[in-house]
């Protein structure tokens, strides 16, 4: 069995997340390369578990304020996400805790064996507005 380290996953899920719609509406998910199955099925849930608790914060709402944060954090394969923090922030503080409250609030997936030794994840969190 293959395993992944935590770089790989992070710039995996990253580049998955890079390409997950946002906003306040439903969202398409993308999945980046070619991937066991159980590592890609794994991002996608990750992915779908964060984008469920992502909320637009309305105090950016009044002037359409859009924005990617990129976060980082530890995950033991528990459901919970820790040490939570901001890698690149959109450059508004609301849209980085809406995307910091999402790792937060979301109950991850549990992790395959493929990625037992990553511990560190990041994914990008995209907030637009649609017209």
């Amino acid at each position: 069995m293959k395993t992944y380290d935590a770089i790989k996953v992070s710039a995996l899920i990253l580049a998955a997340a890079l390409l997950l719609g946002a906003g306040c509406t439903n969202s398409n998910v993308q999945l980046a390369g070619h991937y066991p199955k159980p590592v890609a099925d794994f991002q996608y849930q990750m992915l779908l578990a964060i984008e469920k608790e992502k909320v637009y914060p309305w105090e950016a709402s009044g002037s359409h304020i859009e924005g990617k944060v990129i976060v980082s954090f530890n995950y033991l394969g528990d459901g919970v996400a820790r040490s939570i923090h901001v890698d690149d922030s959109s450059g508004n503080r609301y849209l980085d805790e809406a995307a910091l409250k999402a790792v937060a609030n979301a109950k991850l997936p549990p992790k395959p064996p493929e990625l037992s030794a990553a511990e560190h994840f990041m994914v990008a969190i995209v907030f637009t507005v649609h017209h």
